[in-house]
């Protein structure tokens, strides 16, 4: 762990706790570290800063959730389910950059062949050299 690495996660946990005794107050510091946070990266040392951001966005995410977890009613029921949307979206962003990273894709190449394309939708021909001049 580089210097950046450690002083970026210091930095974003420690803007990220005073929501725990100021709710609103803590929660206005956290995003607005979440903002800050642009101006630490440019110090260096910080290998994949989208990885690293995302994974400190669910510290005070995760935060809020606590604060969250001590209100009754529909507004609690609201907070966990908007957490978890999040926590999910985050994952499968997560999962999706690895598929592209790694080659894969969602739909093999050879399933794609045998899928018939009419030529009235096939994007090779609507983008082809071919029908530059027609109108569509």
């Amino acid at each position: 762990m580089t210097l950046g690495v450690l002083v970026f996660i210091v930095f974003r946990v420690a803007t990220s706790l005073p929501v725990l005794r100021w709710p609103l107050a803590g929660g206005l510091l956290a995003i607005g570290g979440d903002l800050a946070d642009l101006l630490l990266k440019d110090l260096g040392g910080i290998g994949d800063y989208q990885l690293l951001d995302k994974l400190m966005d669910q510290v005070y995410l995760a935060l809020f959730l606590v604060v969250a977890l001590r209100w009754t009613g529909v507004e609690r029921s609201v907070s966990v389910a908007l957490y978890g949307y999040r926590l999910v979206g985050a994952i499968l962003l997560e999962q999706h950059d690895e598929w592209i990273e790694h080659g894969r894709r969602y739909m093999a190449l050879e399933t794609d062949a045998q899928i018939p394309h009419h030529s009235h939708v096939s994007l090779a021909r609507l983008n082809g050299p071919a029908n530059a001049g027609e109108a569509r």
